[in-house]
């Protein structure tokens, strides 16, 4: 997980909470297209997933609005802010946002003639 705001970042490379031998081969293809895509290493985590909770509190609770990508990572941040009781950030997904633009930008974009 990575966490932006203004100029901070904080990276959390999370430790998984399932051994890499009981997972299915859809998730193993899954571990593999993550590993070969984007470098992370299923078994480099260094974060206890049981600190997710927390770090969400201490980084989240605060803000406004958070921007993710991809409707599943916004359901997920809204499920858990939910079961924490925090009602705020909005969680937005930038997607979203990228096709009201472009849905906008198109119907009013001016011809000359």
């Amino acid at each position: 997980m990575s966490i932006l705001v203004g100029s901070q970042s904080n990276y959390f490379l999370f430790r998984s909470i399932n051994k890499y031998s009981s997972l299915t081969s859809k998730d193993k293809a899954t571990i593999r297209y993550t590993e070969r895509y984007h470098g992370l290493r299923y078994e480099k985590g260094y974060v206890d997933y049981s600190l997710l909770d927390e770090m969400l509190r201490s980084h989240l609770a605060d803000l406004d609005m958070v921007y993710v990508k991809r409707q599943c990572k916004r359901q997920f941040l809204i499920d858990r802010l939910n079961d924490m009781q925090i009602t705020k950030p909005n969680i937005i997904n930038v997607e979203d946002c990228d096709s009201r633009f472009k849905h906008q930008h198109h119907h009013h974009h001016h011809h000359k003639m």
